[in-house]
């Protein structure tokens, strides 16, 4: 049960989603650097990924992982939501097909395997809190 929570955590879970390696036809890296570069601009998958991330660091900070308040596991959602979002159209508003190679190599598979694995478990983690604890609106 140790394992699961800290496997669960949302500073894995954000610290995962940030380093997700990129590759594209000159370059590449992770996937803060592309976010950091398209936020001035406002991109939908950018917007996305500040507000997901907000979102679960605030849970994290507000709500501690207690499972007592209702609201702490819904934001949890919420954000991972925005973060598979963000990534979602990152690729999808990808037209010229410059970061397709990040599904050839092994690295960057690996790594999104990894943050779907781990945002899975986060999320069946915050679903089993929504079901079993009484809790308190809040």
């Amino acid at each position: 049960m140790r394992l699961f929570k800290i496997i669960t955590h949302p500073v894995l879970l954000i610290s995962i989603f940030l380093v997700l390696i990129i590759n594209g036809e000159n370059w590449g890296g992770v996937y803060l650097w592309y976010l950091l570069l398209a936020l001035p601009h406002g991109a939908v998958h950018s917007l996305f990924a500040v507000l997901g991330c907000g979102l679960i660091v605030y849970s994290y900070a507000r709500y501690e992982r207690k499972g007592k308040y209702l609201v702490g596991p819904l934001l949890n959602l919420a954000g991972l939501l925005f973060l598979l979002l963000s990534v979602f159209y990152f690729f999808y508003n990808d037209k010229s097909n410059y970061n397709i190679s990040t599904f050839e190599g092994g690295v960057p598979l690996f790594m999104m395997g990894l943050f779907g694995i781990l945002s899975l478990l986060f999320a069946i983690d915050n679903v089993v809190l929504l079901f079993t604890k009484e809790r308190v609106l809040k």
